[in-house]
């Protein structure tokens, strides 16, 4: 078994979060004032901005990848304390 390997999970782990986190910050992933909805619009365009807006993005993925790095690595430290 390779002792290393949690290691390399949560360097990776924080790696995609970080990556994830400021890339989202960077390029407006979060931003309302583009998708905001006005009594002048029409029911067809409410709804495509809110199904823009609901959309998941590469951000979100590499930080659920982070995410889930972190947790494999935890579990993989327990598991083996255990065994």
């Amino acid at each position: 078994m390779m002792i290393s390997g949690p290691w390399y999970l949560i360097a990776a782990g924080i790696a995609l979060l970080l990556l994830g986190y400021f890339g989202a910050a960077l390029f407006g992933v979060g931003d309302s004032s583009s998708t905001a909805i006005h009594e002048r619009m029409s029911d067809d365009e409410i709804a495509r901005r809110l199904e823009k807006q609901s959309a998941r993005t590469v951000w979100d993925y590499l930080v659920l990848a982070g995410y889930l790095c972190l947790l494999v690595s935890v579990i993989w430290r327990l598991a083996r304390k255990v065994m």
